[in-house]
């Protein structure tokens, strides 16, 4: 009895041990990806794709820890009575790989699979 009982526990331990869990991506993965899927991206896409509601603070983050340059161009957008003037932020040359690279190395650390960048790029 106490070996079958020594063995189940050994065999549970061993599933744990090869089953990582992949864990939830990171704020800056999910904008990065939104940019590199949409070619450019506003405040209002942010909200609706993820609910960061603060996309003017997470680019510049962005761009200060990890030197991928984010453009970006005001443009007026139909509002109620009025236009309001929105930010919409897009990667342009190497900084799309740059971006890839990093969403690739930010998914390998929450043990996630890798992008397929084929359709994107």
């Amino acid at each position: 009895m106490k070996n079958a009982t020594s063995n189940r526990s050994r065999t549970n331990h061993l599933d744990r041990e090869h089953s990582t869990p992949v864990k939830d991506p990171t704020k800056v993965e999910v904008c990065l990806i939104l940019l590199l899927e949409r070619h450019e991206t506003n405040t209002f896409d942010a909200t609706r794709a993820y609910g960061d509601s603060c996309l003017h603070s997470t680019v510049p983050a962005i761009q200060k820890n990890h030197s991928i340059f984010i453009d970006r161009v005001k443009k007026k957008a139909p509002r109620r009575k009025t236009k309001a003037n929105v930010a919409h932020y897009y990667l342009v040359g190497d900084n799309r790989t740059k971006a890839m690279r990093l969403v690739d190395t930010l998914r390998s650390k929450r043990n996630a699979q890798p992008m397929d960048w084929g359709i994107i790029a």
